[in-house]
């Protein structure tokens, strides 16, 4: 047999390498084995004709010096990688060391042919598949295995590749990258088929990788399967949480019959229905509609629904549980295309709304309550809107109950009031406590109103704090009464008090025969009893209007001007009102305004300096506007100040502080105001402005 230069026996494909690895001889065969023509190769690195790995291995065999016997694959001109045995022997040139090489194939034409049937078999399979050598050489892969994995390139850029490598540089795209590593060293060591091994990515993909040790054409390898099992573990997954949610839903879960029959039953529906397992419930139904409604009229209708649309939610009715008890119950059921025995199936859950029921019925007697009540009451959510309102509450603010849902205090009351709520309302939802407090708030329609208020948490059906409900109690009139009653004391008390000094003053003298003039001193005594009758009268009249309703009324106002002119001349005898008013003039005051109108005219003809007071009534506007004008000496400032209501009348010791007072309340009353001011040339003007009444408005009753 003729050798090749290196001795190498011509039908074994040899080639001569320099230092660095170029080809600088190859012979015959290895053109034959590889197809690469010889003049195209000659001067080329011999790793270009190998795989990547297997270049990187002759490398390092290149630097050591040493080109010992290990399989590299050689990729031939038909792009096939071919497992070879390569080895080779230094020789010292004249230009270097030369490397006189062999490749010996490892197979022979069957394993050739065997090699090539696993190839085809591994790209045929719908899962990745990897075989390697038993020294880790990647001897056939498959596609899917190199997208399961994101890997560039085609199966055949991989054959020959070191899998260990490629292992270690795919780790990091699993959860465990150590388990990964761990898995594939275990399978190898221990030699014996691995099944179903479970591997979760990074990206949530879950593969299942098996492994078995197989005999190569060339020996000993590994085989690993690869595959993504992702949407079967999903489904899986979804199917053991449906299995648990009908084992622990919270509401009762059913299949049953159009014909009613109960298939099946989660422990909540036998729970529901007063069972102590489902066993029981499944042996107490052979037919719904008479044993389980209370009406089994109520059956036919739900069926006739189920049947016309296939869905049927929120279905209430009456049912009888174990015990025989009545309870109710809310359905969803959709209608399903499976039969059994000829009917058709129903599926669906069922929620025990008995005690919804209960509170419903009771919810609607409280509103009856809450509606009735003439106490304002209101319930809020989180953020301060208006969930409910009663009409009371709506009374005082021009709207509808309905208007106030979904706004805050802020749109209907004034902003100093309304941030004094906003501040009790955080109080309450931060403590979950009651708060107490007096508000004095002034309404967009007008008007302004004393309450006691008393608001507390309130929860919703979850025990989840909701908001807050407040009761507001108007107190108003209360306050009032209380500090007229406690002006009337003060005033009573005062001018008793310096009219009996004076009398005792007096009457000693007289008792002691000290007196210069006996006469005048008994004149002076019955002068200040005569005052304090005065101060009694006027106080029983204030003490009645207390006690009156405070409700207003349309009322015309020039009538009640003339009528109290004409009371005036009655205690004047001398006294001239110069009116001046128009036919009619109706506004919305108290019942007894008009001792407003007879106060304000005593006062006046009391301080002129004339009999003549003039008095006119006009209509602005939405008001009426009543005016006084004297021509005396002008008002005091502490006067002024209780007519306008800045202060009360404890330095007055006379019966006209108590009728300017009175003045004030009966005028705040009818919702007006009270205005002072200097009179030309002299004297003073008291101006009274109360609601003008429309014609669809003649009362307003108590508030």
């Amino acid at each position: 047999m003729r050798e090749d230069p290196a001795g190498t026996p011509t039908t074994v494909p040899a080639h001569v390498l320099d230092a660095d690895g170029h080809l600088r001889f190859v012979n015959d065969a290895w053109v034959a084995f590889t197809g690469y023509d010889r003049e195209s190769v000659l001067g080329d690195p011999f790793g270009a004709v190998l795989t990547e790995g297997s270049s990187a291995r002759l490398q390092t065999q290149l630097a050591g010096d040493e080109l010992a016997a290990r399989t590299l694959f050689v990729r031939r001109a038909d792009d096939e990688a071919v497992p070879v045995v390569h080895d080779g022997a230094a020789e010292q040139a004249a230009d270097g060391t030369r490397y006189h090489c062999q490749c010996r194939p490892e197979s022979s034409a069957d394993s050739t042919e065997t090699t090539a049937l696993l190839r085809a078999l591994v790209d045929g399979l719908p899962v990745g598949v990897l075989a390697e050598t038993t020294g880790r050489e990647v001897l056939a892969v498959n596609d899917p295995l190199l997208s399961m994995f994101d890997a560039d390139g085609t199966p055949a850029d991989v054959v020959g590749a070191d899998c260990a490598e490629l292992a270690a540089e795919s780790a990091d795209q699993f959860v465990d990258p150590e388990g990964f590593l761990d898995g594939i060293e275990s399978a190898i060591d221990g030699g014996e088929p691995v099944a179903c091994e479970r591997l979760v990515r990074e990206d949530g993909r879950v593969f299942e990788r098996s492994y078995f040790p197989v005999s190569l054409p060339a020996g000993p390898g590994h085989l690993w399967i690869y595959d993504d099992v992702t949407e079967r573990s999903q489904r899986e997954a979804d199917l053991r949480t449906y299995e648990r949610l009908f084992e622990v839903a919270p509401v009762g879960v059913f299949r049953t019959t159009t014909g009613g029959s109960v298939l099946s039953v989660n422990p909540k529906m036998a729970s529901i229905l007063g069972y102590e397992d489902v066993d029981t419930l499944l042996s107490s139904y052979d037919d719904l509609a008479t044993e389980l409604y209370t009406d089994p009229g109520s059956r036919e209708t739900f069926l006739d629904r189920l049947e016309s649309v296939g869905l049927v939610e929120d279905f209430v009715y009456q049912a009888i549980d174990a015990d025989g008890e009545r309870i109710w119950l809310s359905m969803n059921a959709r209608l399903l295309p499976e039969t059994v025995d000829g009917e058709q199936v129903i599926t669906g859950f069922t929620r025990d709304v008995t005690e919804r029921r209960t509170r419903e019925r009771d919810l609607r007697t409280y509103r009856e309550i809450v509606e009735r009540l003439r106490d304002p009451i209101m319930l809020q959510d989180c953020t301060g809107q208006y969930v409910l309102a009663n009409e009371a509450l709506a009374s005082y603010t021009d709207r509808s109950p309905a208007e106030l849902v979904g706004v805050d205090e802020r749109a209907v009351l004034d902003a100093t009031t309304a941030a004094e709520i906003d501040r009790i309302k955080k109080r309450v939802l931060r403590t979950e406590q009651p708060v107490e407090a007096t508000i004095r708030p002034t309404f967009d329609g007008g008007g302004t109103r004393s309450f006691t208020t008393l608001r507390f948490p309130y929860y919703d059906t979850a025990g989840e704090l909701a908001g807050t409900v407040a009761l507001w109690r108007d107190v108003t009139d209360q306050q009032q009464r209380e500090q007229q009653l406690a002006v009337l004391g003060r005033i009573l008390r005062h001018n008793l008090r310096n009219a009996m000094t004076v009398v005792q003053g007096q009457a000693e003298m007289i008792a002691a025969g000290t007196a210069a003039d006996p006469a005048a001193a008994a004149t002076t005594i019955l002068d200040r009893i005569d005052e304090l009758m005065a101060l009694v009268n006027k106080e029983q009249t204030v003490t009645t209007v207390l006690r009156e309703s405070t409700g207003r009324r349309a009322r015309d106002v020039t009538a009640l001007l003339r009528s109290a002119v004409e009371s005036t001349r009655t205690r004047f005898q001398s006294a001239t009102v110069e009116m001046s008013a128009p036919d009619c003039a109706r506004a919305l005051v108290c019942d007894r305004f008009e001792r407003a109108l007879i106060e304000l005219l005593d006062n006046a003809f009391r301080h002129t300096d004339t009999d003549t007071v003039a008095a006119e009534v006009s209509v602005a506007d939405d008001h009426v506007v009543v005016s006084i004008r004297d021509r005396g000496p002008g008002m005091a400032t502490i006067e002024r100040d209780v007519l306008r209501g800045e202060a009360n009348i404890t330095p007055l010791s006379h019966s006209t502080g108590v009728g300017l007072w009175l003045v004030q309340w009966l005028v705040n009353l009818s919702d007006g105001t009270v205005s002072v001011a200097d009179n030309d040339p002299t004297g003073t003007v008291v101006t009274v402005r109360v609601p003008r009444a429309d014609g669809g408005n003649d009362f307003e009753g108590v508030r």
